[in-house]
């Protein structure tokens, strides 16, 4: 259980939010320290990813995108940021395809969780 939840909270698996804490917990082994470099890194790096998400789309560079969104699945995957995993793995099958068809439908969802991820992220570490 994330050490900063209350007794009364539903354990992480029951819940619906945007990071597994558990993953985190994982990849951390606890270690504050680490976890505030691997989030400012990440939140960097998925700002970053998400510009580049939307250069590839508006040039029509499907390979890229999917590359993109590919390297975004694992980061987000890494931080236990599920349903942020989940649309870059839909936005890289979708590059694969060499069609870009329907991936601009998926760049607002993604910047909307990425909003949350980066919102839960900041509050675990206040």
């Amino acid at each position: 259980m994330n050490p900063s939840m209350e007794a009364s909270e539903e354990p992480v698996s029951n819940m619906q939010g945007p990071i597994d804490y558990e993953r985190i917990e994982d990849a951390t082994g606890g270690d504050r320290e680490f976890l505030e470099e691997l989030v400012e890194i990440f939140l960097t790096d998925a700002s970053e990813r998400v510009e580049e998400l939307k250069d590839a789309l508006s040039r029509g560079e499907a390979e890229t995108f999917s590359r993109t969104a590919h390297k975004l699945k694992g980061s987000s995957a890494n931080m236990g940021a599920v349903r942020l995993t989940d649309i870059a793995r839909d936005m890289e099958n979708l590059g694969k395809t060499s069609s870009l068809n329907g991936a601009e439908a998926l760049m607002e969802p993604l910047q909307e969780e990425l909003v949350r991820v980066r919102e839960t992220l900041q509050q675990m570490l206040n």
